[in-house]
């Protein structure tokens, strides 16, 4: 358990044996391994607290499990790069001696690179192929505002292909921002209708209006480029679309619609 340490005296881990097997802290300056956050006993406890207490009535994933307390987390729940990768080390080091199966992150970072650069990316991927399964947190995020542009959207989803964000206005016209500065790229002469479902497919993007009229246009950054469009419906409908490959779903109020599509330099093919 790679976490804030654990309270070695809690009941979830004293069934009448040592399942404690090591405690090491890594974090600077630190040398108690005690849970002065709480957050790692909590861990703990789920992943492998005793059915021995309060009659059966809680109990961990793995009750008969072994632990190993590496406390990453100092009292505040914040760590350093630097000290969970030495616990990561650790790890794969000793993952022999103490037969580690399972080593639980339930804490986040901030992605400041791909997963292919990451270093805790390749650190995690590093134990993967030494046969150790990392359970890691998914939902752990903070968030901060960059930007903002005094665009008026509607009812649409922005499409996000190459660093460019494609947005439908509350004029009906389209818009590409570079989402790395909030500027505006460049904005369609011509408008569209009141409402836009956007998906992508590689450098192409199709948007259904509220009409039933699909239109496919080009990701550029430098203009708008409409390549073609298509009605597929001839009532007004307020649909949603979906793509994967060639399929094509259109989610219609009263029905799911599937179509087969092919994207051309010249324009798009799709049937029903």
């Amino acid at each position: 358990i790679l976490d804030s340490g654990m309270h070695s005296l809690h009941k979830a881990f004293n069934d009448g044996g040592a399942r404690i097997m090591i405690n090491r802290s890594f974090v600077s300056g630190v040398t108690s391994t005690e849970d002065d956050y709480g957050h790692g006993s909590h861990v703990a406890s789920i992943a492998a607290g005793s059915p021995a207490r309060d009659a059966n009535a809680y109990f961990g994933v793995a009750p008969a499990a072994n632990i190993l307390n590496l406390k990453v987390l100092d009292a505040q729940g914040r760590g350093t790069t630097a000290g969970l990768l030495a616990a990561l080390d650790w790890i794969i080091e000793n993952r022999a001696t103490y037969n580690i199966r399972v080593a639980n992150l339930s804490l986040g970072v901030p992605a400041i690179d791909t997963w292919t650069n990451d270093p805790l990316c390749r650190k995690v991927q590093e134990l993967n192929l030494f046969g150790v399964l990392v359970v890691a947190a998914a939902g752990n995020f903070t968030i901060t505002q960059t930007w903002t542009h005094k665009s008026q959207g509607y009812m649409s989803t922005p499409i996000v292909i190459d660093g460019v964000a494609y947005e439908h206005l509350r004029s009906q016209r389209v818009m590409a921002i570079a989402i790395a500065t909030g500027r505006e790229l460049w904005t369609s002469d011509k408008s569209f209708g009141k409402y836009w479902s956007l998906v992508a497919q590689g450098d192409r993007i199709l948007a259904l209006d509220q009409r039933g009229q699909l239109f496919l246009f080009r990701a550029n950054k430098e203009k708008f480029e409409l390549l073609d469009q298509r009605k597929l419906a001839d009532a007004e409908t307020w649909a949603h679309l979906a793509v994967a490959g060639e399929a094509l779903f259109v989610r219609e109020l009263n029905a799911l619609v599937g179509y087969r599509w092919r994207a051309a330099e010249t324009g798009a093919v799709g049937q029903k």
